[in-house]
């Protein structure tokens, strides 16, 4: 408790990024109130309400942030920096097991994500193969695959859709 109190507490603003994506991470955050949008690759993936921790996951693991942090609705923040963090860890078998909780907690909530979407693709992929050909299937899968992102199958039945109503 006496490191957390070395931490900044700051009242966030609307539209103020706490972090951007790719960015080595120097601090997490833990919202009190208010609300933040997670946003990956320019898409918004998640909003966090508080209380809420972000930016552990960036500060264990050493990778750069995977996502931009941006405030949506104004609330306090305690800022916690990498060396208040680590010195928590080190110091506190209670704190150090929270973010192992929390860590744990937010991976399954990516992989159960992540199932939603797989099976909602699969979804996509019966609706759309009941309408094209193989080929039309084909090239329309191909030309939804981005160079890093994942298969859009949902954008592939939004783009069919919109073509069938005008047919």
């Amino acid at each position: 408790t006496r490191r957390l109190a070395a931490g900044d507490v700051r009242h966030l603003r609307k539209g103020e990024v706490l972090f951007r994506q790719g960015e080595v991470a120097s601090a997490c955050y833990l919202l009190e109130r208010g609300e933040v949008r997670l946003d990956v690759d320019g898409v918004t993936y998640a909003t966090v309400r508080g209380p809420q921790v972000l930016g552990e996951r960036a500060l264990v693991s050493r990778d750069a942030r995977s996502a931009t942090a941006t405030v949506d609705v104004p609330g306090p923040v305690v800022v916690l920096r990498r060396e208040v963090f680590a010195g928590l860890l080190e110091e506190s078998l209670v704190f150090a097991r929270n973010v192992a909780r929390l860590l744990s907690e937010k991976l399954g909530w990516a992989l159960r994500d992540k199932a939603r979407s797989q099976a909602a693709e699969s979804s996509y992929y019966a609706i759309l193969s009941n309408h094209l050909s193989r080929e039309a299937l084909d090239a329309l899968y191909a030309s939804q695959m981005g160079v890093t992102g994942p298969r859009r199958l949902d954008r592939c039945v939004v783009l069919f859709a919109d073509v069938a109503n005008y047919s």
